[in-house]
C-alpha cells in the first residue's frame, strides 16, 4: 500500500502537537466559561432588582386601581399608567430572564467542553433504543432522508469490544447529545456501521465541517440544550398518531363555553334572571372537563414534550437557512429548513410555541383548576396546537427527525474537534479488503498513556496470529483495531496517526459467556459465534473477524486441532482476521507454506529487578516467553507448587 500522509514525521513531535492543541482549546473553553459566568452574575443581579421592582409597582398599581374604582384621586389615568408600568416591567424582566437562560446554557456547555478536554466524557443522554418502537422516529431512524447501506453490529460485539456497556465505552466517549431523540439517533448510528465508501466520505465531510466551524456547532448545541432533561417518550407516538381531538362543532362549543361562562356567572351574581343560563353553561363546562380530562392531560404532556423541540427549530431554522454548507448532509438540512420557511413553517412554529406557553398555567396548581373549570383553558389551547401540528403532521415528524439527526452529527463533530491524537481515515473504494493503521491507540485509554502500534492486513497478509504472555497487550490490541474500524465506518476520526481501509463487516469473538437464559454452555455459545463468522466470511470477503483464544471451553487437544483448521479456512476465505492465542503450535501456521496469507505477531514481556515489565510493542514473529508460572511465583503461591509446575512445563517433572 502507498504510504499514508502524516502530520509530523517525528512521533513525539506529533504527540506534543496534539497535546498542545488540546490544552489550547481547553484554556479557551475555561476562559469562555469564566466570561459567561461573569455576565450571568450581572444578569442575575439585574433580575433580582427587577423582581423587587415588579412587586413594588404591582402594589402601587393595585392601590391606584382601587382608588380609581372608588373615584378617588389621582384617578383612572394614574391607574392605567400604573398597570402599563407593571406590564412593561414584566416584559423587561422576561427578556432579562431569557438572557440569563441563554448565558447559563453557554456557560454550562463551555464548562462541559473543558471537562471533556481534561479527560472526561459527556454528559450525554445515554438514551437507549426502544424495544418496540411505534415509528421510524421512535426507532432512531432518519425520517427526513433514506438510510444508507449498513451492517448491524451484534449485541455481543457491542459489549465485548466496548462500543456500549459500562463506561468507559465508545458510546460514552461520543455522547454529548442533549435530547433523548438525538441520543437514540446517535446510538443507532453507532450500532449500524456504514459499508458504502461514498456514504462514509459524505458523513466525514459533515463531521469535518461541524468540527472546524466551532461558531456554527456551538450555536447549534446551545439551541439543542433547550431539550436537556425533557423526556421525549410520548412525542414519537404522538406525532405518528392520528388527531386525538375532533375539530369542527366540538372545538366551536369549547370556545363558546370558555368565552361566555365567566360573563354569565358575573351577570348571575347581579341579576337572578341569568342564573339558569350560568348554571347550564357551567354544567356544560363540567361535562367537557369530565369527558376530555384524561385525553387532554395526555395531549398536554405530549405537546409540552414538543415545546422545547419547537423552540430549537425556531432557533436552528434561520441559522441553517442562512448557512452556506460545504457538506451534502448540511446542504440537505439547509434546503429542508429553507423549504419549510418558504412554506410558512416558521410562522406555524412560532404560533405553536406561543400556544404551548399557555399550557404551563397548570403549574400554578389550584388556581389553574378554577380557571380550567370555568374557561376550559387547556382544551382551547390544545385544539389550537393540534390544528397547527396535525395539519402538517408529516412535516413536523420530518422536522423533529432532522433535528435529532443534526444533533447526533454535532456530537460526532464535537468528538472530532476535541479528541486529541486523532486523524480522519482514508476510505478506499470497494475492492480487495485491506486495513492499514499507523500508530493506532486504544480510543478508550487516555491519550498519552497508551502505546501506539501498527497493523496492516490485506493482500498477502490476511490472517494475523498474535501471541504473547498474559497482560502483554493482546486483547487491548484486538479491541484497538476493532474500535478504530467502528469509528472509521461511523465517519469520525480514529485514534491513530493514519488509517486506510476498504469498508468491512466487523465480527468479533472475544468475551464469551454462558447463556443461562438459552441453556447454552460457554463452549456451545462460542461454537455458534464462530460458525456465524465463518458463514459471513464465506458469503463475502469484505469481513474483519477478531478472535481472542478460540475454544477455551474444551480440552487442549481438540481445541488446537479445531483452531488450526478454522485458521486455515479463514486464511483461504479472502477476508481479514486477527487471532490472539497462547498456543505456539497454532502460531506455527505462519511458517507453513501450505497456508498462505498467515503471519505471526507477538507482544513480549521482560523481568526487570524482579518485576514483570510489558513494553506493549507489537513485534513480528511468535512469542518465546511465558509468564503464567512466574505470575504464580510473584503472587506468592507456595514454592513447591511453583517449582513442580515449572518442572512439568519444562518436561523435567514426574
Amino acid at each position: 500500500m502507498p504510504r499514508m500522509q502524516r502530520t509530523s514525521e517525528n512521533p513525539e513531535t506529533w504527540r506534543a502537537e496534539q497535546t498542545a492543541k488540546r490544552d489550547a482549546l481547553a484554556e479557551t473553553r475555561r476562559q469562555e466559561s469564566a466570561a459567561h459566568a461573569a455576565v450571568e452574575a450581572g444578569l442575575r443581579r439585574r433580575s433580582r432588582f427587577l423582581g423587587v421592582l415588579r412587586l413594588v409597582v404591582f402594589a402601587a398599581a393595585v392601590a391606584l386601581v382601587v382608588r380609581a374604582a372608588r373615584a378617588e384621586s389621582p384617578g383612572t389615568a394614574a391607574a392605567a399608567l400604573g398597570v402599563l408600568a407593571f406590564a412593561a416591567l414584566v416584559a423587561v424582566h422576561a427578556r432579562v430572564l431569557a438572557a440569563v437562560d441563554r448565558v447559563r446554557r453557554a456557560r454550562l456547555l463551555a464548562q462541559e467542553s473543558a471537562a471533556r478536554l481534561a479527560g472526561g466524557t459527556g454528559p450525554g443522554t445515554g438514551a437507549a433504543l426502544r424495544a418496540n418502537p411505534v415509528s421510524d422516529l421512535d426507532a432512531g431512524l432518519a425520517v427526513h432522508r433514506p438510510e444508507d447501506r449498513v451492517q448491524v453490529l451484534s449485541s455481543w460485539a457491542l459489549e465485548d469490544l466496548g462500543v456500549e456497556g459500562e463506561s468507559p465505552s465508545l458510546h460514552a466517549l461520543l455522547d454529548t447529545t442533549q435530547s433523548e431523540l438525538a441520543g437514540r439517533r446517535l446510538r443507532w448510528l453507532l450500532r449500524h456501521a456504514l459499508l458504502d465508501p461514498e456514504a462514509i466520505r459524505a458523513r466525514q465531510a459533515a463531521v469535518v465541517e461541524l468540527a472546524s466551524d466551532r461558531a456554527l456547532r456551538d450555536a447549534l448545541l446551545h439551541a439543542f440544550c433547550l431539550c436537556r432533561g425533557v423526556p421525549q417518550l410520548r412525542l414519537p407516538p404522538f406525532l405518528a398518531a392520528p388527531r386525538a381531538l375532533p375539530g369542527g362543532v366540538l372545538r366551536f362549543a369549547v370556545l363558546l363555553v370558555g368565552i361566555v361562562d365567566v360573563p354569565l356567572l358575573v351577570l348571575a351574581f347581579r341579576d337572578p334572571n341569568f342564573v339558569p343560563g350560568a348554571a347550564a353553561c357551567l354544567a356544560v363546562a363540567l361535562g367537557f372537563n369530565f369527558a376530555l380530562w384524561r385525553r387532554g392531560a395526555l395531549l398536554r404532556d405530549a405537546y409540552l414534550e414538543l415545546e422545547p423541540v419547537v423552540r430549537v427549530a425556531v432557533e436552528v431554522g434561520p441559522r441553517l437557512a442562512a448557512h452556506e454548507p460545504r457538506s451534502a448532509f448540511l446542504g440537505q438540512l439547509r434546503d429542508l429548513f429553507r423549504d419549510s420557511r418558504a412554506a410558512g413553517s416558521q410562522r406555524h412554529l412560532r404560533s405553536v410555541a406561543r400556544a404551548q406557553r399557555m399550557l404551563h398555567l397548570h403549574e400554578i396548581g389550584f388556581p389553574w383548576a378554577i380557571v380550567q373549570l370555568l374557561t376550559l383553558w387547556d382544551l382551547h389551547w390544545l385544539f389550537t396546537i393540534e390544528a397547527e401540528v396535525k395539519r402538517e403532521a408529516g412535516r413536523y415528524e420530518r422536522l423533529v427527525g432532522a433535528l435529532a439527526d443534526l444533533e447526533a452529527h454535532v456530537a460526532l463533530g464535537i468528538f472530532a474537534d476535541e479528541a486529541p491524537g486523532t486523524t480522519m481515515p482514508e476510505i478506499l473504494d470497494v475492492g480487495a479488503p485491506c486495513i492499514e493503521i499507523e500508530a493506532g491507540e486504544h480510543p478508550l485509554i487516555e491519550f498519552g498513556r497508551s502505546v501506539p502500534n501498527d497493523v496492516r492486513l490485506g493482500g498477502a497478509t490476511r490472517l494475523a496470529i498474535v501471541t504473547g504472555s498474559n497482560m502483554a497487550g493482546k486483547s487491548t490490541f484486538l479491541r484497538m483495531v476493532a474500535l478504530d474500524v467502528v469509528l472509521a465506518e461511523l465517519g469520525v476520526p480514529v485514534r491513530a496517526r493514519g488509517m486506510r481501509l476498504v469498508p468491512v463487516a466487523l465480527h468479533a469473538n472475544i468475551n464469551v459467556r454462558d447463556s443461562l437464559a438459552d441453556g447454552k454452555s460457554y463452549f456451545l455459545v462460542e461454537v455458534e459465534r464462530v460458525h456465524g463468522i465463518l458463514a459471513a466470511a464465506s458469503a463475502s470477503p469484505q469481513v474483519l473477524g477478531i478472535f481472542d483464544e478460540l475454544f477455551r471451553g474444551t480440552n487442549s487437544r481438540e481445541r488446537l486441532a479445531a483452531s488450526r483448521e478454522i485458521a486455515r479456512h479463514l486464511a483461504a476465505s479472502g477476508g481479514l482476521f486477527l487471532l490472539a492465542t497462547h498456543d505456539q503450535e497454532l502460531a506455527a501456521l505462519a511458517t507453513e507454506a501450505t497456508v498462505p496469507g498467515v503471519f505471526a505477531l507477538h507482544f513480549r514481556d521482560e523481568i526487570v529487578d524482579g518485576r514483570m515489565v510489558f513494553p506493549y510493542r507489537l513485534e513480528p514473529g511468535v512469542a518465546t516467553t511465558h509468564n503464567a508460572i512466574r505470575l504464580l511465583e510473584i503472587t506468592g503461591y507456595p514454592k513447591d507448587i511453583v517449582e513442580r509446575a515449572r518442572q512439568t512445563a519444562e518436561g523435567t517433572g514426574t
